[in-house]
């Protein structure tokens, strides 16, 4: 665990007595298991990481969860762990073995389709870094009108929305390590009734490199926000209100005590984006 986040982890065990059965392609794990039955064992992994195209020279800096060592055999009814911290491999709070790389935005831009009231509206977020980013970067956007957004999902399959939370950031995973970046959001709009588009401070931030996977908030310091901080663009969105144009049911069989399938046919004023909800109610108890 906290190996997420590097492009390459290439593992291997010292000696036969264990061999490597898994490792997952985002580089969050590695899996190894006993070669044959022992009483008493040491386990040496050699790890080579690498963080995007490139292998990153290491830095003093102190990271907690790089490497978790530990038996998760149920069968075993208890056993001695011993540990020995490494500087080289980050292991009991050693150093960071890749060095944290702080990008800066040097271009952007930001579009919308349609800027006008109830109206569906897709946005395009391009930008450029003096770095390359790593798969496992993050990309947080603040001060968005969260309250405006129930839901958001995104349309390129290089990034994957993984999160909003309440402080109005958007959180991403990226999916691809090559310029240039280009990301794309479909906005479920609330029912509430905007005025035109207007001006908003919109700051953005990418996180790359590795982070402690025990951490589940990222609160940048005022120094870094001021390296992201973007030009205000225009409200990205608007309200749109759905109405159902046509709803047609029909059921299989209208008989009782026989099985049954219900088929709901809806068609919608707009079109309805990714992530939106179809509540149907009253509903029968179905057995």
């Amino acid at each position: 665990s906290g190996l997420c986040g590097m492009a390459q982890v290439n593992a291997s065990v010292a000696g036969a007595a264990f061999n490597v059965s898994l490792t997952s392609s985002s580089g969050c794990f590695i899996v190894v298991e006993a070669a044959s039955d022992w009483k008493s064992f040491v386990v040496t992994l050699d790890l080579t990481v690498r963080n995007g195209a490139a292998e990153q020279a290491a830095v003093n800096a102190t990271v907690r969860g790089l490497i978790e060592s530990g038996l998760r055999d149920a069968s075993l009814g208890a056993f001695t762990l011993q540990e020995q911290s490494s500087p080289r491999f980050g292991v009991d709070g050693g150093s960071l073995p890749l060095r944290l790389v702080q990008p800066r935005i040097l271009s952007m831009s930001f579009e919308q389709s349609s800027p006008f009231v109830y109206s569906s509206n897709q946005l395009t977020l391009s930008f450029s870094l003096n770095v390359d980013l790593s798969v496992g970067s993050r990309l947080l956007l603040r001060n968005w009108p969260v309250e405006q957004v129930p839901g958001a999902s995104s349309l390129s399959s290089a990034w994957q929305v993984v999160s909003i939370n309440s402080s109005s950031w958007f959180r991403f995973l990226g999916g691809d390590n090559q310029p240039p970046y280009v990301l794309l959001l479909s906005i479920r709009n609330s029912n509430i009734t905007m005025t035109a588009p207007s001006t908003f401070s919109t700051s953005i931030m990418v996180e790359s490199g590795l982070y402690d996977s025990w951490t589940n908030e990222f609160t940048p310091t005022v120094s870094e926000l001021e390296l992201f901080l973007v030009p205000s663009g225009r409200k990205p969105f608007t309200a749109v209100m759905p109405e159902i144009m046509d709803a047609r049911i029909s059921q299989t069989i209208p008989f009782t005590s026989l099985k049954n399938v219900i088929l709901v046919q809806i068609s919608s004023k707009y079109a309805v984006t990714k992530g939106s909800r179809l509540l149907i109610s009253p509903a029968p108890t179905c057995g």
